[in-house]
């Protein structure tokens, strides 16, 4: 069956990002931040469309009247868009609302997540290998949400959060914590869930990770790497990350009028090891 159907989890509030921000006084309407022109949720869904997922429903709850008025019914990039108005109870229960209108097997997203087109196109024929629910990471040193392993086929044995709320670099104190499992850090980018999760997994979980866990636990639920181009904007120092390589010029306006020097090198620094030379003409 091909997948045709997908969820971006666009309701917000970004309040972390917020508070990481050294000017920001008050809470972001993240999922339209702008990046190089573009709103983050426009980059998902473009990559979406370029693997021919062109059912889309934006999960939205904070400032969901401008989300709506910019993207409408999605003619104008070619999909077609719904909605769904959660109440800013978390990923978790904006993915519960979902359950009426599904698929039997669809795809999801975080609405803070912009990765490469080539990543649906590449990977989702795991999930039809494996007939399970499916997740996709980024080995990620600097924008882990998660530690996680797999066996040699694929299937998790082992997930934990890591940081949530405040992802940033993993730090040697991380992994020290964890000698004995060795888990890597990973960002969860995309996910193909089968409906059966909602009949499956308990829904007071506090996150996705939660639904992963409990996959997991029942041997239903795989995770495969990936190299593809993937950003997390989820803090101050993320987005800054982001704009380095993807709209220069604006960083290059920031750290020339920011009294933080250290912290640019440091991007600088991390980047450079993390993406080596990078292009962004995947996005």
């Amino acid at each position: 069956m091909r997948l045709k159907q997908a969820v971006v989890l666009a309701g917000g509030r970004g309040s972390s990002f917020a508070s990481w921000h050294p000017q920001l006084q008050q809470e972001v309407n993240k999922p339209m931040l702008r990046i190089a022109g573009k709103p983050l949720v426009e980059y998902i869904i473009n990559s979406l469309h370029a693997a021919d997922i062109n059912e889309i429903t934006l999960a939205v709850c904070h400032e969901k009247d401008k989300i709506k008025e910019y993207f409408g019914d999605g003619s104008r990039l070619g999909v077609s868009i719904s909605y769904l108005e959660d109440e800013g109870r978390g990923h978790v229960q904006a993915l519960k609302m979902v359950e009426p209108i599904a698929d039997h097997t669809f795809v999801t997203c975080y609405g803070d997540h912009i990765f490469s087109k080539e990543l649906p196109k590449k990977h989702l024929t795991n999930h039809e290998q494996k007939g399970i629910s499916v997740t996709y990471y980024r080995k990620n040193r600097l924008w882990a949400n998660s530690f996680l392993k797999t066996n040699s086929e694929g299937r998790i044995t082992y997930i934990e959060p890591w940081n949530c709320g405040t992802c940033g670099p993993i730090t040697p104190r991380d992994m020290e914590l964890r000698e004995d499992i060795k888990p890597e850090p990973a960002s969860k980018t995309v996910h193909v869930f089968d409906k059966k999760i909602f009949d499956s997994v308990p829904w007071n979980s506090l996150g996705i990770t939660g639904i992963l866990t409990e996959l997991a636990l029942k041997r239903e639920a795989y995770a495969f790497p990936h190299n593809e181009s993937e950003f997390h904007i989820h803090t101050w120092l993320s987005y800054l990350s982001a704009l380095k390589l993807l709209e220069e010029e604006k960083y290059e306006q920031i750290k020339k009028s920011s009294q933080i020097s250290d912290t640019f090198e440091e991007i600088e620094r991390d980047l450079k090891e993390e993406f080596g030379n990078y292009s962004n003409s995947s996005l």
